[in-house]
């Protein structure tokens, strides 16, 4: 059996992620660590690890294909949905853990200057990264050049990928009329 940390570090794609998301539990432990569990996967890890891991597969490879993409959507509404899940818990928790919980957040915060994996995903794009796209992806995906458009993402993604939004309406691309 693997462990789950180990796992998460070395996904390298999508599909890796997504069959490791596809039985994943959240949970609060008595000392307020809230952590995902997989079955098949030996230990748990801290609930934002999930967040981080999608970051590393698209900094490793940032142009995707439509398949992958549809797997990133679906993980992505996963990783929301285990959040969702996970506060929900906690207040079903004893007044004790929900102040360890308490703890450890504020630590993390101040450790993160507020802007924290969780802070990213739920504030950031990072929880919408299936609506991106690359140069690359999006001359592929609508034969138009981006920089032409006018819905370029304000800000760079991870520091240096320059993203777009999709058009309001999806062109289609002159290479598929042709054939």
């Amino acid at each position: 059996m693997n462990k789950l940390n180990t796992a998460l570090n070395n996904t390298s794609s999508f599909t890796e992620l997504y069959t490791i998301t596809k039985d994943i539990k959240e949970g609060v432990s008595f000392f307020g660590f809230r952590y995902v569990s997989v079955q098949g996967y030996r230990g748990r890890v801290h609930i934002d690890k999930l967040s981080l891991a999608i970051q590393s597969v698209i900094k490793k490879n940032c142009d995707y294909d439509e398949t992958n993409r549809a797997k990133l959507k679906e993980i992505s509404f996963k990783i929301t949905d285990l959040y969702k899940s996970n506060d929900k818990t906690l207040k079903q928790k004893n007044i004790i853990t929900r102040l360890f919980c308490e703890i450890r957040d504020s630590c993390r915060c101040i450790k993160e200057q507020g802007v924290g994996p969780r802070f990213q995903w739920e504030m950031g794009s990072e929880n919408k990264l299936y609506k991106l796209y690359t140069a690359n992806q999006y001359l592929s995906s609508f034969g138009v050049d981006p920089t032409k458009e006018k819905n370029l993402v304000p800000g760079l993604l991870f520091r240096y990928l320059t993203i777009w939004y999709a058009p309001s309406k999806k062109k289609e691309s002159p290479l598929k009329r042709l054939l």
